[in-house]
């Protein structure tokens, strides 16, 4: 009867080894899934912080109503002599709005 008992370790043996595989391979698609997810978040990440760049130099390079207003008052790059005291408050309050230093009211 040893015959039979060698064919009932191979066949625990085959079972097990049919086990692990099915495991390994259940393990392996959920660490493939996690890779994958990895790659994603960490792509829109870098894409995030690409976005980010081009608007920091969009805005650096881009002039907005202060910086408008700031090189038409008296001591600007190009001062406007024709604009008066009252026209140059209101222009710098609404430069203020603009940027969001000051409420619109």
């Amino acid at each position: 009867m040893p015959g039979n008992r060698c064919q009932s370790h191979a066949n625990e043996a085959r079972g097990f080894a049919s086990l692990l595989s099915y495991t390994s391979a259940k393990l392996s698609g959920a660490l493939f899934i996690i890779e994958m997810m990895n790659y994603y978040f960490l792509w829109t990440k870098a894409n995030k912080t690409a976005d980010d760049k081009l608007a920091m130099l969009y805005n650096f390079f881009t002039p907005d109503d202060l910086e408008n207003w700031l090189s038409s008052c008296p001591f600007g790059t190009s001062p406007d002599p024709e604009r008066e005291l009252e026209k140059q408050r209101s222009d710098f309050e609404a430069a203020l709005v603009a940027k969001g230093f000051k409420d619109g009211n």
